[in-house]
């Protein structure tokens, strides 16, 4: 297997032209404008394209959900050193939960959080297909904050959620 880094042929502009249908229910056609932090970076926006339509296609998770856990990384993000500290409370949602305690200490998911999960109807694929959204929303939200992007491009990408 070949793994050797590749030039990026594609421009920012045709880049933007194939994610621009995926993210127009939601932005409109101000795809160009939304994306051009990434204007230097063509295969950024390539992945983020890729990224979409795996999301969209592979996942088991209906899209309320993967807005959802998108919405709630988003917010359980530190903003400033002071959200660092103090008690944070706990949401009644399984899943919201699961996503909060998945974005801020992953290493405190209990057993009862996923036995919470299969008493509102998960499965171990659902709860495997949430871990990866919970991670996936985590990497997207933290290289947008570093990019500049909108915080909400990523997860508003599931048809007008």
């Amino acid at each position: 297997m070949d793994l050797a880094n590749r030039p990026y042929l594609g421009s920012y502009e045709e880049a933007v032209a194939r994610i621009a249908p995926l993210l127009e229910p939601v932005i409109g056609n101000c795809a160009t404008q939304e994306l051009a932090p990434l204007r230097s970076h063509p295969h950024v926006i390539e992945i983020l394209h890729l990224a979409l339509e795996e999301r969209d296609g592979r996942s088991s998770l209906d899209r309320t959900v993967l807005a959802t856990v998108h919405r709630t990384v988003e917010e359980a993000l530190p903003a400033s050193e002071n959200d660092l500290n103090g008690f944070h409370v706990r949401s009644t949602d399984p899943v919201v939960d699961f996503a909060f305690v998945g974005t801020r200490y992953a290493y405190r998911t209990t057993r009862a959080s996923i036995d919470a999960l299969r008493r509102s109807g998960y499965d171990d694929l659902g709860i495997l297909d949430l871990a990866t959204a919970v991670a996936d929303a985590n990497l997207w939200a933290r290289m947008f904050r570093l990019v500049g992007l909108p915080p909400a491009l990523f997860y508003l990408g599931t048809s007008g959620v």
